[in-house]
């Protein structure tokens, strides 16, 4: 029997086995939080579950009536719990399963291999009694590898994140410096394990798709991981290897916390010279000789920038390119093997594809469309007026006379002037944009468009005076007065 608001029962006893037979009969776990002379509290789930079902019911005693009646009631049984097996269910549709999505690397691999011919792909397993277990799995497209041996900077930045997903695992990653120092994405791969055999793995294929011996002429940027470090050792002897100098400085302020620590850290790091090197040491050695001996442990060579390669045309002393590259993806990493993999293969491929502004050498429209602009061509118009406040006339100076004058707003003034019989009289056209020759009787005499008719220079002189503006003369001839 299920329970409804404003039922009334005889005795709390008829109350519970009406609840007792509600909860067998859809198997609900309830239990009666609350129970005394006059009231009854009845909860779903587990005292102290986080997880609690929302449904309650309370009934009271009522005491003008001798019965017992539902006052408040909440029928829904949501947990968290069947939230959660609801949404895993969703993903699973959308997704597939975790376990075909494994089983269907290799198709995803040749796949790849087919739309982007000459890419480098490369899938391990562990081999047991009981079947084939995924290992490893590395990527890196043909367009990616062109593009970093013809415009980037020899310098690769090494460093790996943890996935999200339900299987646990690492995906690492080698991300470039384009000639603007910027992100680009090289090659990645994910991995069971961040450790050193599947890091010399990952850079022997790396070695080869950026076509190096032994890593010469190549610069690596990485953490103090331990199977790193001997992993790059081993394959790439004679390659650069700097080290992350904020995680040599996290390190470093474990044992010497202070701001002043810090800050000489850093001077040291960006030491461009060997002197300057010795004389920031210097300074650390003067406030705390443990300190100054802990840095010389740690291999300045590797992490300070004045005895970095010359010929990289990169003073970077961190890799937090690969940091930034980790929190573009940080998305993807929460789901399925080949989700993530198709995610991270479209996002590289669109950040390349799309136009990016370069100041004002190219106009780009809607974010992916662009066109080179020629701005020699664009030259702003040359300044008539001389800069600075105008000069006024001394007292000394006779004001010059102006046959011009304003007509206000309207643009229209008068300009006359007498010489024999004849007469020379226009009107400036303001904004209506015509101008009228007149007599002196101000009758119209001739009408003209301004557009088509000639200006006179600003300094033309008619009949003796200088016209300081534009304007239209026309000399008439004199009409006879009539009668």
């Amino acid at each position: 029997m299920e329970p409804h608001l404003g039922e009334k029962y005889e005795s709390p006893e008829q109350f519970k086995l009406c609840l007792t037979n509600y909860a067998v009969a859809n198997g609900y776990q309830l239990r009666f939080a609350k129970c005394d002379r006059s009231r009854i509290l009845v909860r779903c789930g587990k005292k102290g579950d986080e997880n609690k079902c929302p449904f309650r019911c309370w009934e009271s005693w009522m005491g003008n009536e001798l019965t017992w009646q539902v006052k408040s009631l909440e029928k829904k049984h949501l947990s968290r719990g069947q939230c959660e097996r609801a949404r895993a269910l969703a993903f699973t549709l959308i997704d597939g399963k975790l376990v075909d999505q494994y089983a269907r690397i290799w198709d995803y691999g040749n796949e790849v291999l087919r739309s982007n011919p000459g890419s480098t792909i490369e899938t391990g397993v562990d081999v047991n009694p009981d079947g084939k277990y995924f290992k490893r799995f590395y990527i890196c497209l043909k367009a990616l590898k062109v593009g970093w041996l013809k415009g980037c900077r020899k310098v690769i930045d090494l460093d790996g994140c943890f996935l999200k997903g339900k299987v646990k695992g690492e995906l690492i990653a080698a991300i470039g410096r384009d000639g603007n120092n910027q992100i680009y994405p090289i090659a990645w791969a994910v991995v069971n394990v961040e450790n050193k055999d599947n890091w010399k793995w990952f850079i022997k294929l790396l070695q080869s798709d950026i076509e190096t011996v032994e890593g010469n002429g190549v610069t690596l940027i990485s953490n103090q991981h331990k199977g790193l470090l001997e992993a790059v050792k081993e394959v790439m002897p004679h390659v650069e290897h700097r080290q992350c100098a904020r995680h040599i400085c996290a390190n470093f302020y474990k044992h010497f916390s202070g701001e002043i620590y810090k800050t000489l850290f850093w001077e040291v790091a960006m030491s461009t010279t060997d002197q300057q090197f010795k004389n920031n040491m210097e300074k650390m050695k003067q406030l705390n000789n443990d300190a100054y001996d802990d840095l010389m442990k740690r291999n300045p060579k590797t992490w300070c920038r004045a005895y970095f390669a010359t010929n990289r045309a990169c003073e970077a002393v961190e890799n937090g390119i690969s940091e930034s590259f980790n929190s573009t993806i940080i998305g993807a990493r929460g789901k399925p093997l080949i989700t993530m993999l198709e995610e991270i293969r479209l996002h590289v491929m669109e950040r390349n594809w799309m136009v990016i502004p370069s100041g004002p050498q190219l106009e780009v429209r809607n974010g992916y469309e662009g066109y080179m602009v020629d701005l020699a061509d664009c030259a702003p118009p040359k300044e008539k007026k001389p800069p600075g406040r105008p000069k006024k006339p001394h007292s000394d100076e006779a004001p010059s006379k102006q046959p011009t004058t304003s007509g206000g707003r309207g643009g229209r003034g008068p300009i006359r002037e007498r010489e024999g019989r004849g007469s020379y009289v226009g009107t400036s056209g303001g904004r209506g944009g015509r101008s009228f020759i007149t007599q002196d009787d101000g009758v119209p005499e001739t009408q003209f468009d301004i557009e088509n008719a000639n200006w006179e220079d600003q300094s033309q002189v008619v009949g003796g005076i200088a016209i300081d503006v534009p304007i239209i003369c026309e000399k008439l001839k004199p009409r006879k007065p009539s009668g």
